[in-house]
Order: C-alpha cells, then sequence, then structure tokens
C-alpha cells in the first residue's frame, strides 16, 4: 500500500479525494494541506515521508509547480503527480518541467488512478492528455528505443517545441509559414510515435535533452 500527501485547497475537494483514495484506490492518506506551503511546513514539524505527493497545480500561496520543484529538490525520493481539472498541454509541460512524474485529471477513474500511481512508483511517466484519454507510457519506452531520422529542421522544431512558445511563434522562429511547422510537427510525432506535446517533451526528457537544450 503506498502513503500518499494530499494537497488541494478546497476542503470539500480534498475529503472526496481522501475518500477516493484511501477506501477506492488501497492507498492510505498520511497528510493533508490547502497548499504547497502548508504542506512544506508539516514537514519540518513532522517527520513525514509519504511516497507521493499529490497535488492541485492552481492554489493560493505556493501552487503545484512551485511545489513540484522544492519536492524534487529538497524530498526528491518523493514523487509528484499532479491532479487539474485543466489537462491541457502547457499545464502539464510545466508540471513535469518542475519535476512532477504524473500528471491526471481531476475526472479520473479509478483504474487510470491505480495506473498512475503504479507507473510512477516504478519510476516512469503518466499524463492524461487534454481530451481526458490516457496515453501509455509504452509510447514513450517504444520512442526512446527507436532510431529515429529527424532532419536538421525537424531537430529545430523539437528544440523550440520544449520552450513555451505556441507553434506560431515557433514559425517565425524558423523562417516558415505555419503551415510547414504543422508539416514539421506531424513529421516528428508519427517517426517518434507521440501524439501531442506534451509526449514530445516526455521523449525529449527521457532522452536527457532537456538538460543538453
Amino acid at each position: 500500500m503506498f502513503t500518499i500527501a494530499l494537497v488541494e485547497d478546497h476542503v470539500f475537494v480534498r475529503r472526496a479525494f481522501k475518500h477516493f483514495i484511501s477506501e477506492i484506490c488501497n492507498c492510505r492518506v498520511i497528510a493533508e494541506a490547502s497548499n504547497g506551503k502548508e504542506l512544506l511546513d508539516s514537514f519540518d514539524s513532522i517527520q513525514l515521508n509519504p511516497d507521493i505527493v499529490l497535488t492541485d497545480v492552481q492554489m493560493p500561496v505556493m501552487d503545484g509547480k512551485k511545489l513540484a520543484r522544492e519536492l524534487t529538490v529538497h524530498y526528491p525520493q518523493i514523487k509528484t503527480i499532479a491532479i487539474s481539472a485543466l489537462c491541457n498541454e502547457y499545464n502539464m509541460i510545466d508540471m513535469f518541467r518542475a519535476g512532477a512524474r504524473g500528471f491526471i485529471s481531476k475526472h479520473t477513474e479509478q483504474e487510470q488512478f491505480t495506473l498512475a500511481v503504479a507507473t510512477v512508483m516504478n519510476n516512469d511517466y503518466y499524463f492524461s492528455d487534454a481530451a481526458g484519454n490516457i496515453l501509455s507510457t509504452d509510447y514513450l519506452k517504444q520512442a526512446a528505443g527507436m532510431k529515429t531520422s529527424l532532419t536538421e529542421k525537424e531537430l529545430y522544431f523539437v528544440k523550440l517545441s520544449l520552450s513555451d512558445l505556441p507553434y506560431k511563434s515557433i514559425a517565425d522562429e524558423m523562417h516558415i509559414s505555419t503551415r510547414t511547422v504543422d508539416a514539421h510537427r506531424d513529421n516528428v510525432f508519427k517517426k517518434l510515435n507521440i501524439r501531442n506535446r506534451t509526449g514530445l517533451f516526455l521523449y525529449a526528457l527521457k532522452k536527457g535533452l532537456i538538460d543538453t537544450w
């Protein structure tokens, strides 16, 4: 049974999550907090060593991204899973860049939550895409072992895609049309067997390209 620290600023939602985790998902909630700072302060006052911190993304005082960064630096043994109602690629990439290992929707089902916990505890990554569907890390494992043949332009596109730039700005930076950027994106996704920008970010993270670039 894995232990979880739950961070959510809405009390009713936090209580519902606690019941869901404890009664349905066979995990044990050993700490609760309404924001990141409150959780970190509790770490200082009592000895807590949860396997996972399950945190909302948007919270007052200290949000999920800042909390994930602090945990990555000071408590690297703890895995962070972000949970949010806003499962867009920018929120997900921000959280993974901060050190989170998983990102799931607040509308997740029991099987998906259980799989997310098992995946991150196996030192892998797990996330829901913006449509609420689960992208299996098998895609990323397969891509990590592939010998790809990205062109120089496609590699440059990948580098820019790992930033916060929207595709229109990427087109401007590459001095090409948005239609050509779309073509580069489609070719890269096909070659790497991924489906979206978040998958590309995690592929690069697993290949060590984030630190290199």
